[in-house]
């Protein structure tokens, strides 16, 4: 999936060791992704307990309903955003109603298949 030739990417040291590649949409793709998100994506309602990337919610907002909690578990998930396969997106375009042609697209220019 993904729109062939509208990405720039470059390789970045990770703090422990490694390397993490950083795909980022050139200015037409960006454009087209923001719309995506504006006229669709923010229009799904959020699950209350989601905190991270939630317009009005922010890691503070988080930390207190933890407040006097006896444990605190913190964790990263590892490789999240690239476990998010084409078909799931797919399938949540389809969820939000769109006719499969449509959805097939909308997942195009939403998602990218990176090299191993």
């Amino acid at each position: 999936m993904g729109v062939p030739g509208c990405l720039s990417s470059r390789w970045v040291a990770k703090a422990g060791g490694g390397a993490r590649l950083i795909e980022a949409p050139k200015e037409n793709l960006r454009f087209v992704q923001r719309r995506i998100l504006r006229e669709i994506l923010n229009r799904v309602p959020v699950h209350v307990a989601a905190q991270g990337g939630v317009r009005g919610r922010s890691v503070m907002d988080n930390a207190r309903r933890h407040l006097g909690s006896a444990l605190l578990l913190k964790l990263d998930l590892r490789d999240f955003f690239v476990s998010f396969s084409g078909a799931r997106v797919h399938a949540l375009f389809r969820t939000l109603g769109y006719p499969r042609e449509t959805a097939r697209y909308l997942t195009g220019l939403t998602t990218r298949c990176s090299p191993a």
